[in-house]
């Protein structure tokens, strides 16, 4: 599987970081933003990127202020929710260590595309980072 904008892309274009409430992060070269932060959406702050051209290959952040809960659990409230559909099947999902410290992350596909959904929570704010990956 390709990740990112282009072969083996997976940090994008350092020119192109993008600053969020509360964390940074560098979208892959090539990529558009199709939804900001400044919405609230089911409770949490979504902002989103898409592969220019392909609309079904996304990566998305989700911040939820003041969220108290741990990884896990933001992490298990999205598998309760996927695992009753009858095109789901999990593929990894188990702790996982990142420099911004604790994190859970969650490997599955869904209705035929690959997903991989990291929590973490820094803060007093959880974030859900929610990438689809490109065959």
């Amino acid at each position: 599987m390709r990740r990112g904008g282009g072969p083996g892309d997976l940090f994008g274009d350092h020119a192109n970081v993008f600053h969020g409430s509360g964390y940074s992060i560098v979208p892959p070269a090539g990529w558009d933003r199709t939804k900001n932060a400044d919405v609230q959406s089911g409770g949490f702050l979504p902002t989103q990127w898409h592969l220019d051209g392909s609309r079904d290959v996304y990566l998305r952040v989700d911040q939820t202020p003041g969220y108290a809960g741990s990884p896990k659990t933001a992490a298990a409230h999205g598998v309760r929710r996927d695992t009753e559909s009858p095109v789901y099947s999990q593929n990894k999902y188990g702790p996982v260590k990142l420099p911004a410290g604790k994190a859970w992350r969650w490997e599955f596909t869904l209705g035929g595309e690959e997903k991989v959904d990291v929590f973490l929570t820094a803060c007093k704010t959880g974030y859900a980072v929610l990438a689809t990956l490109q065959k």
